[in-house]
């Protein structure tokens, strides 16, 4: 079984919390659509959700600080935060794509009303 290099003593927990914060960002860089990106925002939080259940259950176990805890516990705070971020943000990209949509067509209907005046 894999085992993980913090809990190894390999490296720290801020290095181990880089690394997933890497992989978040090499996701979104690819991820175009909104379910795409909500879906990076929801892995990444699901990453840190584990490390902090990991690093819970291995504490009394390992020699694991309680800065450490509270660092990926508020690490994964910020994930759940921009997860929301990321869903409002699409949905209030939705609104707005929509209202201009809806602009669009009242200026075309106008056009069009305009053109027939000068067609008669």
């Amino acid at each position: 079984m894999l085992q993980c290099p913090f809990f190894a003593g390999l490296i720290t927990i801020n290095r181990l919390i880089e690394s997933i914060d890497q992989c978040r960002i090499a996701q979104e860089l690819v991820a175009v659509t909104q379910e795409e990106k909500v879906a990076v925002a929801q892995a990444h939080l699901d990453r840190l959700t584990l490390l902090a259940k990991l690093v819970e259950e291995k504490r009394p176990k390992v020699r694991i600080s309680i800065a450490d805890l509270a660092e990926v516990r508020h690490c994964r705070e910020i994930a759940e935060l921009a997860l929301v971020q990321t869903k409002i943000r699409g949905s209030a990209l939705t609104d707005i794509v929509k209202h201009k949509m809806s602009e669009v067509v009242q200026e075309l209907d106008r056009l069009k009303r305009h053109r027939k005046s000068f067609e008669r």
